[in-house]
């Protein structure tokens, strides 16, 4: 899925940020607070059953919630512990489900360039690659472009999704 906005007038493609920028204002406008650069480093309940709960961040500092939306992965949510939700109240299926989940020593970044070179050279829109070397893939769909002339592709700047 590639994500369609209007700007002008005009359908432009949107790269993954948009649809996460979206879902963030429309949590922001119900209430949802967000907490940016603070690491979180326990979810405990206040009580055995009480759905408030409280966050313990890195450095000391503490927030009481009623409902928690975590994004993180596997390193981090094992990181917090047993002690911790969701694995303090999950159920043994919950457990084995983590332990199962896979995680590879993969980062990604979007890495922008001034020629955008995977239109000009390669006329890709759309779809992945697979590299060597440092770069392992990239996804030539997932990503903001700028382009002077749209409709001949020329003088396009943007970004990809690379995995390092």
């Amino acid at each position: 899925v590639v994500p369609i906005v209007r700007r002008k007038g005009r359908a432009r493609r949107a790269g993954l940020r948009t649809v996460v920028n979206k879902m963030l204002k429309a949590c922001k406008r119900v209430g949802v607070r967000v907490f940016y650069s603070a690491k979180v480093t326990s979810i405990r309940r206040v009580a055995r059953s009480s759905p408030k709960m409280r966050l313990g961040f890195w450095g000391g500092g503490q927030t009481t919630v009623r409902k928690v939306i975590a994004n993180i992965g596997k390193p981090d949510l094992i990181a917090l512990g047993m002690g911790s939700e969701p694995l303090a109240s999950s159920s043994l299926l919950f457990r084995r489900a983590v332990e199962r989940n896979m995680v590879f020593g993969l980062s990604k970044t979007y890495c922008f360039w001034e020629d955008a070179w995977w239109l000009s050279a390669l006329n890709a829109t759309v779809g992945r690659t697979r590299m060597g070397g440092p770069l392992y893939a990239l996804r030539y769909h997932d990503g903001h472009v700028t382009c002077t002339d749209t409709a001949g592709r020329r003088g396009c700047r943007g970004a990809l999704l690379v995995r390092m």
